[in-house]
C-alpha cells in the first residue's frame, strides 16, 4: 500500500539532504530527471556517480536509501543475486522519484 503525502516526511528529507553529500548527490539526480520510473537500484546509482566522478560507495548509497525509508519515501529491498534488476537491492518509490527529487531541494513540483 503506497504511502500518503501526509505520511512523508518532507521536513526530515530536507534536513538529511543539508546534511548528508549522498543524499545530496542522489536527490539532485533525481530532481532532474525527467522520468518517474518506480524503482531504483543501487548498481544503476553506484555506476552512474562512477561515470559521473562522483565518489560514493554502494554502502554509502544503501544507507541513504534507508533513510528514505525512514522518511517514507518508499521500501529499501535487500537483493538476492546480481544483474537481474528485479532482484538487487533496490529502493521502491512510493512517489514519483523525481519529484521527492523536487521536493528536498524544495523546487516546485505539482505532489500533492
Amino acid at each position: 500500500m503506497e504511502n500518503s503525502i501526509i505520511d512523508f516526511d518532507l521536513s526530515g528529507l530536507r534536513g538529511f539532504y543539508k546534511s548528508n553529500a549522498t543524499a545530496r548527490h542522489i536527490l539532485e539526480s533525481l530532481a532532474a530527471r525527467t522520468n518517474n520510473w518506480k524503482m531504483s537500484t543501487v548498481s544503476s546509482l553506484f555506476s552512474y556517480f562512477k561515470l559521473t566522478g562522483v565518489d560514493i560507495s554502494r554502502q554509502e548509497i544503501v544507507s541513504a536509501f534507508r533513510e528514505f525509508e525512514r522518511f517514507k519515501c518508499g521500501k529499501f529491498v535487500i537483493g538476492k543475486i546480481r544483474g537481474n534488476r528485479n532482484f538487487q537491492s533496490r529502493f521502491l518509490w512510493d512517489f514519483p522519484l523525481a519529484k521527492v527529487g523536487r521536493l528536498a531541494l524544495n523546487k516546485k513540483t505539482g505532489l500533492r
